[in-house]
């Protein structure tokens, strides 16, 4: 819910590119609410697991009762967020994808969602006092099984200086 707040603190503002938010006043800073920061950077990480759902048409099609019939597919489009902490203060979160299909639609809301909550001017969330400076988010095909594969949600490769 704490990443929400980011909509009604963009308001119509992000939607120009060189938009500013509406209601400033409701910027989460770690150095005033640690807490809520935390807590919201949580929720956009936990991006990994959720799960999307593909349609698929049974049989020919050639029947009424075929058109009718679908199977859906159950799958996350995210297994894992890596999480990465670099020397010079960047923070990298990378959405592991499984299938490439998945990749630019996950980019797209990336470049988006990367202004909307990380922008050092207009950011909704300023980690700025944890000496985080810049925030990447990036998309990558994952390869192989992961642990989350077997029911468990993961973030790997956490590194914290």
């Amino acid at each position: 819910m704490m990443h929400d707040m980011g909509e009604i603190y963009w308001g119509e503002g992000l939607k120009q590119d060189d938009g500013i938010p509406e209601n400033p006043f409701l910027r989460l800073s770690f150095a005033r609410d640690p807490l809520s920061a935390i807590v919201t950077l949580a929720d956009i990480i936990e991006d990994f697991e959720r799960q999307t759902v593909t349609f698929h048409q049974v049989g020919s099609g050639e029947t009424d009762k075929d058109k009718r019939e679908v199977e859906l597919d159950y799958k996350p489009a995210c297994k894992e967020v890596a999480v990465n902490l670099d020397s010079s203060g960047v923070l990298t979160l990378s959405y592991r994808m499984p299938q490439p299909e998945e990749m630019p639609a996950k980019r797209g809301f990336s470049a988006k969602d990367s202004r909307k909550y990380f922008d050092q001017r207009y950011g909704y969330l300023d980690l700025s006092d944890l000496g985080i400076k810049e925030v990447r988010m990036t998309a990558e095909q994952t390869r192989g099984e992961s642990a989350s594969d077997e029911g468990v949600m993961q973030m790997s490769n956490t590194r914290v200086p």
